[in-house]
């Protein structure tokens, strides 16, 4: 056998595990993903309101309207970055006396315009604050459906 065909074979033995752990990882983290864009809080939205408010100044964001009035909306000044400037938009959604939804929207501004994205890892932080247990399930979840569909790493 060719020493250049050892090689590939000994290099493609030693990253198969690699590969597939990777796999493994980015299916637990797109279940975790998908399931935090649709997750209803368990909570009334005043209990989990805070939480957003907090990332928002924790991120370094000035909010313009805090959701004062039970309004539960809540939009930064724009922050300066690297390549242009940010800000957000947070809006809370009562869906019955114990649940919830908050959503974390994105604007960043740049040479190329305004692109508007909701942003799924603000709305994890959040989730694993608000609630650590319903977080913990989620990451459980994730493990066990990456086990299902890609196998163990």
């Amino acid at each position: 056998m060719p020493r250049s065909m050892r090689a590939f074979l000994c290099l493609t033995v030693l990253l198969l595990p690699a590969c597939a752990g990777l796999q493994h990882q980015m299916a637990a983290n797109q279940y975790v993903s998908q399931q935090t864009l649709d997750h209803v809080y368990q909570r009334n939205l005043a209990e989990v309101w805070p939480y957003a408010r907090q990332l928002l100044f924790e991120y370094g964001y000035s909010v313009r309207d805090t959701g004062e009035g039970m309004t539960f909306t809540a939009e930064t000044e724009w922050r300066a970055e690297q390549n242009g400037s940010s800000r957000y938009l947070v809006q809370g959604f009562v869906l019955g006396d114990r649940a919830c939804r908050v959503q974390f929207t994105r604007v960043d501004s740049g040479p190329m315009g305004d692109r508007w994205n909701r942003d799924v890892a603000m709305e994890w932080t959040l989730l694993r604050r608000a609630e650590p247990e319903a977080a913990a399930q989620l990451e459980a979840d994730g493990q066990r459906y990456a086990n299902s569909s890609v196998g163990a790493p």
